[in-house]
């Protein structure tokens, strides 16, 4: 049912319900409903971030999108949406933690660096009031 919901197969798609199917499967140990609750997270976290489907909610977007980067803080995709979002709602500090641990899996990064040093001056000038 949770892929039913997800992909709108027989059903009007419903990504919350198809949660909630997984979910349950998932807390029966089945690996492949693991695998796609992850996925569903980051979704509706997608579509909170964007008001795809339902109203644009950052809190909302937030809470899925770190249910999905706690499980997997090495994936690329999750840690970009955080990124997005801490940098949408102006959460520098948070913004930056996240681009430290991508740079503990990739330490010669000059992408990663770069951005750490620009947040750091970020998060300078908004103490400061220079914001």
């Amino acid at each position: 049912l949770g892929i039913c919901y997800e992909q709108g197969k027989g059903v009007k798609q419903d990504y919350e319900k198809a949660v909630q199917w997984y979910r349950k499967s998932a807390e029966q140990g089945n690996a492949a409903a693991q695998s796609q609750l992850g996925f569903c997270y980051y979704q509706l976290g997608f579509c909170y971030e964007q008001g795809e489907g339902v109203k644009q909610n950052y809190e909302k977007a937030l809470h899925y999108a770190l249910m999905v980067y706690n499980a997997k803080p090495y994936n690329i995709s999750y840690c970009n949406q955080l990124i997005k979002i801490y940098d949408t709602i102006k959460n520098y500090d948070e913004e930056l933690k996240i681009y430290e641990n991508l740079l503990s899996y990739d330490k010669e990064n000059k992408d990663y660096k770069n951005k750490i040093v620009e947040l750091e001056e970020k998060i300078k000038n908004k103490e400061t009031g220079n914001a």
